[in-house]
């Protein structure tokens, strides 16, 4: 368990309100920089706390074992998860009434016409010490530029159509959300895949798993 202070968690604008970025959230942890008024390893109250090898057979879902789990948490708080439905969905930056869109890209199209100047993407890498700033930004026009000229590409191929499956192998960077937008505005169904690591440990796994995407959705 780890508690940071107040607002140290990274944000990002979402529907018109800053919510916490798990992606920006979990680098920042990883790289050590997170910062945090708390940290506690082994609880003796966790699910974790049941003995290995009782069930061997039934497993975690055993009865044996579903019964350890709820003397061990007798005494824990509920908790209650749920959606949060929303009819409406409204940019108050833009002034757009988003949830009157069909689409991610009739959005795109809306913002490089009436935000054309306006900060669309921006990249976010360590700046030591400092935390964390924001690089390789692209206002909505020239995003949208960008978006044609690979969709313009991708359209050229008379081996694709729409509806088709493509396999998008990029790291998360600027180039992957261009390419995933051509691909929604050329109508392909996109499967986003990391790059294959060059870990030899995890090279036979990745490639697998690669393979068998690629027989599942006859690419």
């Amino acid at each position: 368990m780890l508690i940071t202070p107040p607002n140290v968690l990274p944000r990002t604008l979402r529907s018109g309100r800053y919510e916490i970025s798990n992606m920006l959230t979990k680098r920042k942890f990883s790289e050590g920089k997170l910062i945090s008024s708390f940290v506690k390893f082994n609880f003796p109250n966790s699910v974790s706390a049941i003995a290995h090898g009782d069930d061997i057979e039934g497993g975690v879902f055993s009865a044996y074992s579903s019964h350890m789990r709820s003397e061990t948490l007798n005494y824990a708080e509920l908790q209650y998860s749920g959606l949060d439905f929303r009819e409406e969905c409204k940019d108050d930056k833009g002034n757009l009434k988003l949830s009157d869109f069909k689409s991610i890209i009739e959005i795109m199209k809306k913002r490089a016409v009436s935000q054309s100047e306006e900060q669309a993407l921006a990249m976010i890498e360590s700046n030591g010490s400092k935390g964390m700033k924001d690089t390789k930004q692209l206002s909505w026009k020239k995003f949208e530029s960008r978006v044609l000229a690979v969709c313009l590409y991708l359209l050229e191929k008379k081996n694709l159509k729409s509806g088709d499956y493509v396999i998008l192998n990029y790291p998360m960077c600027e180039e992957f959300i261009i390419c995933c937008y051509a691909c929604w505005l050329a109508g392909y169904k996109v499967i986003p895949l990391p790059p294959i690591d060059s870990e030899p440990k995890l090279i036979d796994e990745d490639c697998g798993a690669f393979v068998r995407i690629v027989k599942q959705f006859k690419l």
